[in-house]
């Protein structure tokens, strides 16, 4: 998680500090499972759909079959449903992996 937010930094001019710290403070699963929590998508997710990043989103990679055992079915519907309102494809990334 702190790789990607180094390659979001370099590559997109964005810095995703507070999540970095999340990270840092409780761990990639934990921070994870708290902006899943959160009772609105954080503004890093937007920033994200408005650069055309979505499938490198802490909610893309909660749905991935590799991270299942870290995250509870309401963890996965709650970032899949985030995802489908910015009109990302769910199920044609899942099919890609």
């Amino acid at each position: 998680m702190l790789a990607i937010c180094d390659r979001f930094k370099r590559e997109i001019d964005y810095d995703p500090v507070r999540f970095r710290q999340m990270v840092l403070n409780h761990g990639g699963p934990a921070a994870a499972r708290r902006l899943l929590g959160s009772r609105q998508p954080q503004v890093g997710l937007e920033t994200l759909n408005w650069r055309g990043r979505l499938a490198e989103s802490v909610e893309a990679h909660v749905l991935m079959t590799r991270y299942a055992p870290l995250f509870s079915d309401g963890d996965r519907r709650v970032a899949r449903e985030r995802l489908a309102n910015l009109g990302f494809d769910v199920d044609a990334f899942l099919g890609d992996r």
